[in-house]
């Protein structure tokens, strides 16, 4: 994360700069929250996803359109909150190894929670396999939600 950044609101009227104002953690999340969901703006994401604020990295973590190497960079956050907004993001469904999911279903119960629920999401993972895996868990209401997923894989 880097501190050193600032975010500011600026409007500028032609060529004149007629106010600049720094933007709250919370203003930022909004902003970002409220932005069309675009290829166009990953740059931005790039950017908002080295916020220290754990609430603007989150809704970068649920944006589609972020990238491969953004979403293994949010994979490894910190903050159980930003893994389980990315959790169902498709961009991440598509780079998800069994390895990662492992990890990430071992981290935490609702995380593990909400891979059951979208199983089918994970496209480089090894559907049964991650099934197995995710039979193994401890919590029955991880189990109950496996069964209950209209995607989890049912036979060969």
């Amino acid at each position: 994360m880097s501190s050193a950044l600032v975010y500011k609101l600026v409007i500028v009227d032609g060529d004149k700069e007629i106010l600049s104002m720094n933007l709250s953690y919370s203003s930022v999340g909004a902003i970002l929250n409220d932005l069309p969901d675009l290829a166009e703006h990953g740059d931005l994401y790039q950017i908002a996803a080295k916020h220290p604020s754990r609430e603007v990295r989150g809704v970068v973590a649920q944006k589609e359109t972020i990238s491969a190497a953004l979403c293994n960079v949010l994979a490894n956050d910190a903050s159980i909150d930003v893994l389980r907004n990315l959790i169902s993001n498709k961009s991440f469904g598509e780079i998800a190894t069994i390895d990662l999911l492992e990890k990430l279903i071992e981290r935490d119960v609702e995380i593990a929670g909400r891979i059951a629920g979208f199983i089918r999401l994970y496209q480089q993972a090894d559907l049964s396999k991650l099934a197995v895996l995710i039979s193994d868990h401890s919590d029955p209401e991880v189990l109950v939600t496996l069964g209950q997923s209209r995607r989890t894989p049912t036979g060969p």
